[in-house]
Protein backbone atom coordinates (compact mmCIF):
# COMPACT_ATOMS: atom_id res chain seq x y z
CA UNK A 1 0.00 0.00 0.00
CA UNK A 2 1.24 3.36 -0.84
CA UNK A 3 0.06 6.19 0.99
CA UNK A 4 0.61 10.40 0.85
CA UNK A 5 1.65 12.17 4.23
CA UNK A 6 0.83 14.97 4.94
CA UNK A 7 3.81 16.63 7.04
CA UNK A 8 1.81 19.25 8.61
CA UNK A 9 -1.14 16.59 10.63
CA UNK A 10 1.04 13.72 9.62
CA UNK A 11 -1.78 11.82 8.60
CA UNK A 12 -1.34 9.01 6.10
CA UNK A 13 -3.72 9.09 2.93
CA UNK A 14 -4.06 5.80 0.96
CA UNK A 15 -3.04 5.97 -2.44
CA UNK A 16 -6.81 4.31 -3.07
CA UNK A 17 -7.91 7.17 -1.54
CA UNK A 18 -5.91 9.70 -3.97
CA UNK A 19 -6.93 7.54 -7.07
CA UNK A 20 -10.90 7.89 -6.14
CA UNK A 21 -10.74 11.35 -5.07
CA UNK A 22 -8.99 12.08 -8.51
CA UNK A 23 -11.87 9.83 -10.18
CA UNK A 24 -14.22 12.21 -8.36
CA UNK A 25 -13.19 15.29 -9.75
CA UNK A 26 -12.83 13.81 -13.37
CA UNK A 27 -15.96 13.04 -13.44
CA UNK A 28 -18.02 15.45 -10.99
CA UNK A 29 -15.85 18.26 -10.90
CA UNK A 30 -14.30 21.19 -12.24
CA UNK A 31 -10.91 22.73 -12.71
CA UNK A 32 -11.74 25.97 -13.72
CA UNK A 33 -9.46 28.74 -15.50
CA UNK A 34 -10.76 32.61 -15.39
CA UNK A 35 -9.74 34.34 -19.18
CA UNK A 36 -8.41 37.73 -17.92
CA UNK A 37 -7.33 39.73 -21.20
CA UNK A 38 -4.88 37.06 -23.05
CA UNK A 39 -4.08 35.73 -19.87
CA UNK A 40 -5.51 32.69 -18.59
CA UNK A 41 -5.47 32.41 -14.32
CA UNK A 42 -6.70 29.61 -11.38
CA UNK A 43 -10.23 30.02 -10.47
CA UNK A 44 -11.29 27.19 -8.67
CA UNK A 45 -11.13 23.55 -8.04
CA UNK A 46 -14.98 22.15 -7.42
CA UNK A 47 -16.42 18.87 -6.78
CA UNK A 48 -20.08 18.52 -7.45
CA UNK A 49 -22.71 15.80 -6.35
CA UNK A 50 -25.53 14.95 -4.68
CA UNK A 51 -24.77 11.43 -3.07
CA UNK A 52 -24.13 12.72 1.21
CA UNK A 53 -21.69 9.93 1.45
CA UNK A 54 -19.73 10.47 -1.24
CA UNK A 55 -19.19 14.01 -0.53
CA UNK A 56 -18.60 13.34 3.20
CA UNK A 57 -15.45 11.52 1.78
CA UNK A 58 -14.27 13.87 -0.40
CA UNK A 59 -14.11 16.28 2.69
CA UNK A 60 -12.65 13.78 5.05
CA UNK A 61 -9.73 13.44 1.92
CA UNK A 62 -9.35 17.49 1.71
CA UNK A 63 -8.98 17.43 5.79
CA UNK A 64 -6.21 15.05 5.73
CA UNK A 65 -4.85 16.69 2.90
CA UNK A 66 -4.91 19.89 5.13
CA UNK A 67 -6.25 21.68 2.05
CA UNK A 68 -8.87 24.61 2.72
CA UNK A 69 -12.50 24.58 1.17
CA UNK A 70 -15.95 25.85 1.18
CA UNK A 71 -19.09 23.32 1.07
CA UNK A 72 -22.76 24.59 -0.03
CA UNK A 73 -25.55 22.91 -1.23
CA UNK A 74 -28.81 24.25 -3.32
CA UNK A 75 -31.41 22.71 -5.58
CA UNK A 76 -31.03 23.02 -9.23
CA UNK A 77 -35.41 23.44 -9.78
CA UNK A 78 -37.88 23.27 -7.63
CA UNK A 79 -38.57 20.08 -8.92
CA UNK A 80 -34.89 18.55 -7.59
CA UNK A 81 -35.38 15.52 -5.10
CA UNK A 82 -32.06 16.10 -3.62
CA UNK A 83 -29.78 19.30 -3.19
CA UNK A 84 -26.68 19.53 -5.33
CA UNK A 85 -23.62 19.20 -2.94
CA UNK A 86 -20.46 21.65 -4.03
CA UNK A 87 -17.49 21.54 -2.40
CA UNK A 88 -14.82 24.54 -3.66
CA UNK A 89 -11.17 24.90 -3.41
CA UNK A 90 -9.96 28.39 -4.63
CA UNK A 91 -7.30 29.25 -3.01
CA UNK A 92 -4.30 29.39 -5.83
CA UNK A 93 -1.63 27.48 -2.78
CA UNK A 94 -4.41 24.60 -2.15
CA UNK A 95 -5.38 24.37 -5.18
CA UNK A 96 -1.56 23.74 -6.71
CA UNK A 97 -1.61 21.45 -3.44
CA UNK A 98 -4.49 19.28 -4.73
CA UNK A 99 -3.91 19.31 -8.07
CA UNK A 100 0.12 18.38 -7.59
CA UNK A 101 -1.16 15.21 -5.67
CA UNK A 102 -3.97 14.26 -7.65
CA UNK A 103 -2.06 15.12 -11.39
CA UNK A 104 -0.64 11.42 -11.96
CA UNK A 105 -4.39 9.92 -11.41
CA UNK A 106 -6.59 12.55 -13.53
CA UNK A 107 -7.48 12.33 -17.49
CA UNK A 108 -10.21 14.72 -18.04
CA UNK A 109 -8.84 17.42 -16.60
CA UNK A 110 -5.40 16.81 -16.51
CA UNK A 111 -4.93 19.62 -19.21
CA UNK A 112 -6.47 22.66 -17.00
CA UNK A 113 -4.34 21.45 -13.79
CA UNK A 114 -0.99 21.52 -15.56
CA UNK A 115 -2.20 25.21 -16.92
CA UNK A 116 -2.95 25.82 -13.60
CA UNK A 117 0.52 24.45 -11.85
CA UNK A 118 2.04 26.16 -14.34
CA UNK A 119 0.27 29.61 -13.81
CA UNK A 120 1.33 29.33 -9.97
CA UNK A 121 4.75 28.91 -10.52
CA UNK A 122 4.84 32.32 -13.04
CA UNK A 123 3.17 34.70 -9.55
CA UNK A 124 5.80 37.32 -8.46
CA UNK A 125 6.47 37.01 -4.97
CA UNK A 126 6.49 41.08 -4.70
CA UNK A 127 4.22 43.40 -5.93
CA UNK A 128 0.67 44.71 -4.47
CA UNK A 129 -0.80 41.57 -2.59
CA UNK A 130 2.24 41.27 0.08
CA UNK A 131 2.46 44.65 0.88
CA UNK A 132 1.21 45.84 4.35
CA UNK A 133 -0.69 49.06 4.41
CA UNK A 134 1.93 50.79 6.44
CA UNK A 135 4.07 50.20 2.83
CA UNK A 136 1.85 51.76 0.40
CA UNK A 137 1.19 54.77 2.75
CA UNK A 138 5.11 55.11 2.58
CA UNK A 139 4.83 55.03 -0.90
CA UNK A 140 2.32 57.69 -1.75
CA UNK A 141 3.29 60.05 1.28
CA UNK A 142 6.16 60.99 -1.06
CA UNK A 143 3.35 62.13 -3.81
CA UNK A 144 1.19 65.27 -3.26
CA UNK A 145 -1.35 63.10 -5.20
CA UNK A 146 -1.62 59.97 -7.08
CA UNK A 147 -4.10 57.98 -8.88
CA UNK A 148 -4.40 54.19 -8.38
CA UNK A 149 -3.13 53.56 -12.29
CA UNK A 150 0.42 55.75 -11.74
CA UNK A 151 0.40 53.85 -7.72
CA UNK A 152 0.07 50.10 -10.13
CA UNK A 153 3.13 51.28 -12.21
CA UNK A 154 5.37 52.28 -9.21
CA UNK A 155 4.17 48.66 -7.59
CA UNK A 156 4.14 47.06 -10.84
CA UNK A 157 0.74 45.23 -10.13
CA UNK A 158 -2.74 45.98 -11.80
CA UNK A 159 -5.29 48.36 -11.42
CA UNK A 160 -7.95 46.66 -10.03
CA UNK A 161 -5.72 45.34 -7.09
CA UNK A 162 -4.29 49.17 -6.89
CA UNK A 163 -7.94 50.42 -6.53
CA UNK A 164 -9.04 48.28 -3.67
CA UNK A 165 -5.76 48.98 -1.77
CA UNK A 166 -6.24 52.59 -1.92
CA UNK A 167 -10.03 52.46 -0.67
CA UNK A 168 -8.95 50.19 1.92
CA UNK A 169 -6.52 52.61 2.71
CA UNK A 170 -8.55 55.66 2.75
CA UNK A 171 -10.87 53.72 5.61
CA UNK A 172 -7.86 53.83 8.03
CA UNK A 173 -8.00 57.56 7.61
CA UNK A 174 -4.10 57.93 6.29
CA UNK A 175 -5.73 59.38 3.00
CA UNK A 176 -8.50 61.09 1.53
CA UNK A 177 -10.09 60.70 -2.37
CA UNK A 178 -9.71 64.40 -3.86
CA UNK A 179 -12.06 63.88 -6.75
CA UNK A 180 -12.65 60.75 -8.98
CA UNK A 181 -10.07 58.59 -8.84
CA UNK A 182 -7.73 60.95 -6.93
CA UNK A 183 -6.17 60.15 -3.95
CA UNK A 184 -3.75 62.11 -0.99
CA UNK A 185 -2.27 62.20 1.93
CA UNK A 186 -4.03 63.57 5.45
CA UNK A 187 -2.37 66.17 6.94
Amino acid sequence: MISVINMNNMKAINEADIGWLAGILDGEGTVALQVQGKEKRPKLVSFYNTDKTVMEKVIKILKDLDISYKCFSRFMNKEAKKPIITIRVSRIKHMKKLLEILLPHLTCKKENAIKILKYKSKLKTTGLPSLSYKDIYNIIKNFDRITPKELAKILDTNNNRTCVQLQRLRKTGLIERESFGVYRMIK
